[in-house]
Formats: C-alpha cells, structure tokens, sequence
C-alpha cells in the first residue's frame, strides 16, 4: 500500500507528459470560416476552388477548422430589390450563435461587405478575393476587408494565342454572361484587342438570349473562333450550367473552341490559358492561416501565377496544329503513347532473354569446338541435353496450358457470380409481378432525396396513388384480371411519365411515385394529365372491357421532413381523394 501511495505523484507525471507531448491533437482550437459565394453551387470553378482550400485546411495539425457556404445567386435575383437585405438576415440569423472565424468571398459582393456584412460581423476578418484593382479604393473604407490579388490577367494571353494558333481568323465570338465577371472580362478583352479591331471582329454574348447566340455560332462565316469563359441560361424552364451551355454551343459549331477553364479540355475544347482553381484555393487557405495566426498580418495579398498553358492533343490532331508552335513549356494532354512507350517493357524482356540465349549458344558452341576431340562423347552429351530440354519444354508447356485453363476457368467463374449477384440485387429491390421498384427501393431512394434537400436544398414531390375499386376486379373476373390491371397500370405509367420519375409498387394497388427537381404545381399537372388520359382509355381483357381510374395524393417535401411525415401526408391526400368521389388528384 505504501508502495502504491509513493508511485502516485509519478503516475500523474507520466500522464501529464503523455498528453502534452503524445496528444497534441487533444488541444487543437476550432476555427469556422464561411465562404460567400456570388454565383450558385454548379460552378466547376468553386468545387475545385474550395477543394484546394479544404485539402490544404485540413492538413494543418494545430487548428481543427469547419466550412459554411452561402450561394447569393447574383446573376439571377441581385437586381430584386431587398434581395441582398434579406440575404442579411439569413445570414445574421442564422450564424448568430456561432459566428465565423474568417470569411472568404469574391470582390462582386464588396457593396455587400460595406453595407451589411460588417456589422453583422464587426469583428471578423474578410478574405475578398479580387481578380483586378478596379475596386481597391473600396478597401480603405474597412480594415477587416483584406483583398487577395494577382490573378484574373488570363484574357490577355488567351486572345494573341487564338491568332498565333489560327492566324487566319477574321471573327471572335466571345462567350460571356452579364455578370460582374462577364463584364470585366469583356472590358479587358476589349482593350487588349484594339490592335486587332482592323482584322478581327470581336463578338459578345452577355445581351443576347440562348436561341440569339446559337444562331450566332451557327452561322458564323468561316474563319470564325470561339472563346467560352462561362455562360448560364434557362432552356424550357431548365437551368443549363456552363458545362451544359458548352455541350450545346459544341454540338452546334464546327469551329474550334478556346476556354480558360480546365474542366472544358477532354470535353472539345482545344484548350487555353488555363486557371487552376484549385492552387488559387491553396493559396487562399495559406493566406487563411496567417490572418488567423498572425496578428501583425499584411492589409493586402499578392498570390502567385496560378495559370498554365494547356492543350488537348485531339483536338490540336483535329485543327492540324502541330505542337512545335505552343507556348513554351505547354502542357498537352491526352497524347497517346508512342510505340516504345507502350512495349519498352516487354521489348526489355525479350531481348534480354535473346542475349541470355546468345550467351548459352555461344558456350555450347565453344565448348564443341574445344572438346572435337571427343567427338563421340559430346555427340552423346548433346543427345542426352537435347532430349533433356525436350522434356523440360515439353513440362513446361503443358504446365503453362494448366495454368492458362485454370485461369479461364476462374474468369468464367467470377463473371458468372458477378452476374449473379447483379441478378440478386435487382431482384432484391424489384416487384416481381410489374417489374417496377419495389417498396424498399422506393423508402431508400426517399431518404436519399430528402439527404439531398437538406443539404443541397434539391426540391422534390412524392405522390401515392392506388387503383379506384381494384378489389371489384379480382372479385367480379378473377385474379388473372387484377394482375392484367396491375401491369397495364405500369405500362401506362412507364410510357406516360417523365424519364426521372420514379414508380414504385408499394403493395397491392397502392404505388409511390418520387419526382426529383419537381415542385407540387408542375407534379400535380403531370400526374392530372396522366389520370385523365388513364380515365378515358378502355382495357379489353378476356372479352371483359375494363375502365380504370385512379386517385391521386400529392405532397412537396419541407423544411425538417422525415419519409414518415411525407407519406403520411400524401397519404392522407390520397383517401381524401377516395372520400370525395375518386378518379382526382388532392394536394397537401
């Protein structure tokens, strides 16, 4: 006992040192920095952009950091009145608790920092990301604005690139939105191109509408370039992001196309003077650390060239450019592999094993000639080695064809249970009568849809419907008929509705339809035409003419929503539907 009482001062020692030195982590603070975005979330840019800024974050031992972002939409909803006051009050209510540590965003919201966003946060540090220094004089008017500059140059050198690569070109057309950032670009494109206003015509897009600009591109003389920096439109009440705008501008041109963004290279686009957003994010988050770290740090901050020239080689095989006249030090991707490149390691084996045979030639032919003497012996030497070597060729060959069967053998065996298992899990969440989703697919693919809206605010609707007096059917012509109704129902609806629509069989008659990206209005008129279509139709079956009608619940997820409380509402919705005469649609 004494023993135990005299070891207990160096016990609590051994453990302090463990923790000071062996735990460090234990003590690491917390940082929260929230990211003000201008433009939406489908942007490549900003994926790669906070990307860089969270790898390089996260890899700092000493501070343990979390991220917030907030999407102003400003191409869309910046020009409503109060829109940027309320976004003031969703931020100010919504981080009142735990305000940020640092705040990072883009100089088009600097109006917003000298309006609302410091005195939401007085006493937080704002990183503003700032292509050029046309607003520097906006900085002065705060000290916790800390401009980031040294980036944004790269329509200068993309401009004489397009003419050096294309020295016959007579038009430009320049793919720009009306944004801030469209219409700094198109000033600074404007003035580095003056020298070539006598030979090329410069064209830009941020005032005309999608079918303006396709005809544009579309009928374009020869000679004719494209440069997309970024364009975003709706077609048909659908939201088309850059990268869909580009797919649509490739699809309707045959010129070739130059951009500064890399995700467009692979895509068709010869390539560029390429931004590599994700070093402008690790440069960021360097800066980060020594705003957070260092109370002595500078007011403003220069980042390092984060551009690059880089080509696709298809493209440049298409355009017959030859990559002897890039700019030094370009990067070409997708080149294929040359001859040596593709077999330098089977070409090393083989011939090694030539010289090794050579060498073993080579002593067996000088071992005849110093022994010719023994002429009978070495002829006798020789048959048994020959036959000997016959028989390790022989072995060796069947063992090989042994192996090669076995391997065979298992590849047959693994695709065949590949197959297998695919069969069993399409099994598994199928209905076995009509072929549709079955139920737990329907409550896995719910949970899904209501992660995605609550992280991603993705709006959906989920309906439940059931087939109006099925039971008369199974009783009135037998079971045979039901089946009949049931996989007609699903024909009709496969045929009917949207591709993203998704059915399922709930049980019985009762199926679940979920509507991704589909708000209740536009739900409740797909479905309403389907019903009506279904309610006019007769079935033949057996000789019996069958009319079908089915009843609707309709419902919209909302803020907090669980799969139970949806179902229950569109479930309520469908036997308020049954109690009010059938054959119609109720929304809740």
């Amino acid at each position: 006992m004494y023993f135990i009482r005299l070891l207990r001062p160096f016990t609590v020692l051994f453990v302090f040192i463990n923790i000071l030195f062996f735990n460090i982590d234990g003590f690491a603070s917390s940082k929260h920095i929230l990211i003000l975005n201008s433009y939406e979330a489908d942007y490549p840019a900003t994926s790669d952009w906070f990307s860089g800024l969270k790898n390089t974050l996260n890899n700092n031992e000493n501070i343990n950091f979390t991220y917030s972002n907030e999407y102003f939409h400003l191409l869309y909803f910046g020009q409503q009145p109060d829109y940027l006051q309320e976004m003031a009050r969703h931020i100010a209510s919504k981080y009142k608790q735990h305000p940020p540590d640092l705040i990072i965003s883009d100089s088009y919201l600097l109006s917003y920092f000298n309006s609302y966003l410091e005195k939401i946060f007085p006493n937080t540090k704002i990183l503003c990301l700032d292509p050029s220094c046309d607003k520097i004089s906006a900085y002065n008017k705060s000290a916790n604005i800390i401009p980031i500059q040294g980036f944004g140059n790269e329509y200068q050198k993309n401009i004489p690139l397009i003419l050096n690569l294309f020295p016959e070109t007579k038009k430009i057309i320049v793919i720009v939105n009306d944004s801030y950032f469209g219409k700094r670009a198109i000033k600074d494109i404007s003035l580095s191109s003056n020298k070539y206003k006598n030979t090329v015509n410069f064209v830009f897009t941020n005032k005309m509408h999608y079918a303006e600009m396709i005809h544009e591109i579309s009928y374009s003389p020869p000679h004719t370039v494209i440069f997309f920096l970024g364009w975003n439109s709706y077609l048909h009440d659908e939201h088309l992001s850059s990268i869909q705008m580009f797919n649509h501008i490739k699809e309707n041109t045959n010129f070739p196309i130059f951009t500064l963004n890399p995700y467009y290279i692979g895509n068709g686009a010869i390539g560029g003077y390429i931004n590599h957003w994700d070093k402008l994010g690790q440069q960021t988050a360097t800066i980060s650390l020594d705003v957070l770290n260092n109370p002595s740090h500078k007011n403003s901050y220069t980042i390092a060239p984060i551009n690059e020239y880089i080509f696709d080689w298809n493209q440049l095989n298409r355009w017959n450019i030859s990559t002897q006249v890039l700019p030094i030090n370009s990067q070409v991707k997708f080149e294929p592999l040359s001859f040596w490149q593709h077999y330098k390691h089977w070409l090393i084996i083989g011939c090694s094993i030539i010289i090794v045979q050579a060498f073993f030639i080579a002593f067996l032919l000088f071992t005849y000639q110093k022994r010719k003497k023994a002429e009978l012996e070495i002829k006798n030497l020789n048959n048994n080695l020959e036959n000997t070597i016959h028989q390790r060729t022989a072995q060796l060959q069947a063992t090989i064809a042994e192996l090669t069967n076995i391997k065979y053998t298992q590849d047959a065996t693994n695709k065949y249970l590949i197959k297998l298992n695919q069969q069993l899990q399409t099994k598994a969440m199928t209905d076995e009568l009509t072929g549709l989703y079955n139920r737990r697919y329907a409550l896995e693919k719910l949970k899904q849809l209501i992660k995605n809206y609550n992280t991603n605010h993705t709006n959906f609707s989920l309906a439940i419907t059931d087939i109006d007096f099925f039971k008369k059917f199974n009783d009135s012509y037998g079971h045979d008929t039901g089946d009949f109704v049931l996989i007609s129902i699903t024909q009709s609806m496969r045929f009917l509705l949207p591709n993203n629509f998704i059915v399922s069989r709930w049980g019985g008659e009762e199926f679940v339809i979920l509507m991704p990206e589909t708000n209740v209005t536009e739900a409740a008129a797909v479905l309403d035409e389907f019903r009506q279509t279904l309610a006019e139709k007769i079935w033949t079956y057996n000789l019996q003419q069958l009319h079908i009608t089915m009843t609707f619940g309709i419902t919209a997820v909302q803020v907090n929503d669980t799969a139970d409380n949806l179902l229950k509402r569109a479930d309520a919705a469908l036997y308020s539907g049954k109690e009010n005469g059938r054959n119609t649609i109720v929304i809740k």
